[in-house]
């Protein structure tokens, strides 16, 4: 015969020790599948798995990382290397919660053009999102004519070079170079002072600077500003001649061959004094904060020499 009381003590011992908490996994994204405790499982369209734990247990949730979701389609979490994760905490008396960040990326397949024309290329394929620069850098002596852009749709055909592409889905992008010899002009840059460094299309170079470019495309001219030269003299860009044309970056469509220069204003400059014999030496006014005098600043420079010596002259 069992006591009644003693029933009742070992019911709420037994009820203690199958104590449950409510836990949950939650992804930026559905359809996502992830291991739980060896149990594979799939994100619903809530972007929750809620599920009852034993306090004090091990759970331990293993992601795909990265995981393909469809043809050239993926989903990688967000600031973790790529490569299988796994995650383990002991499950608490108050519950808990796992979230998990995914990005989507985008395979994206380039068509490179060869150095010979009508030769075959080279593919190139990354995975990338959300967006991507693309530059074309033809060979040597061939210009660049267009992206053509295909994914989702029909083909876009882009003259913009350089060109930041957006990656929503999977893509592919042809680039197309010209020969020379039909579909190319050449475009000049000068500059006023000379020999500063300038950009046409993603190109650098050094002024006079001539690049050969598809024709009846679009083309960026650049002059960057402020110009350092020499260390101690600087310039700060002011218009495109000829035209009188202030845009920078400048966006031209030529036909044949055509020649701009970038004309620079407001000369600034260092001075620049050594005192010998143990002279002090002030100038007034003082420079700017970044050590340059405006074009045109008059400077006066005073100078102490030190006792029974006497200044002898600049």
């Amino acid at each position: 015969m069992v006591h009644l009381g003693r029933i009742a003590s070992l019911l709420c011992i037994a009820a203690g020790a199958v104590r449950a908490a409510e836990f949950t996994v939650q992804s930026s994204h559905a359809g996502v599948a992830m291991t739980i405790n060896g149990e594979e499982r799939v994100v619903p369209p809530s972007l929750s798995l809620t599920f009852d734990a034993a306090v004090g247990s091990r759970l331990t949730v293993d992601v795909e990382n990265p995981r393909l979701t469809g043809e050239g389609t993926r989903l990688v979490l967000a600031g973790r290397a790529k490569q299988p994760f796994s995650d383990t905490v002991i499950v608490p008396a108050a519950g808990g919660r796992l979230s998990y960040e995914f990005t989507p990326e985008f395979l994206l397949t380039v068509n490179v053009p060869s150095a010979t024309a009508g030769a075959s290329g080279n593919t190139a394929r990354v995975w990338t999102g959300p967006s991507v620069p693309l530059t074309a850098n033809c060979p040597a002596g061939r210009a660049f004519t267009n992206f053509v852009i295909e994914g989702g749709g029909s083909p876009v055909t882009v003259t913009q070079n350089p060109h930041t592409l957006a990656m929503n889905e999977p893509k592919t992008v042809t680039m197309n170079c010209g020969t020379a010899s039909t579909n190319n002009v050449n475009v000049t840059i000068l500059s006023s002072p000379p020999r500063l460094p300038m950009r046409i299309d993603a190109v650098e170079g050094t002024t006079p600077f001539t690049r050969a470019v598809a024709s009846g495309a679009d083309h960026t001219l650049t002059a960057p500003s402020p110009q350092l030269v020499n260390g101690d003299s600087r310039y700060v860009f002011d218009r495109w001649t000829p035209g009188s044309l202030t845009a920078n970056p400048l966006t031209i469509r030529p036909t044949a061959d055509i020649t701009y220069t970038a004309n620079y204003t407001g000369a600034a400059f260092r001075l620049s004094v050594t005192a010998v014999g143990g002279c002090t030496v002030g100038v007034a006014p003082q420079p700017g904060p970044d050590g340059f005098y405006d074009a045109g600043t008059e400077v006066t420079i005073t100078v102490t020499p030190p006792p029974n010596s006497v200044f002898n002259g600049f």
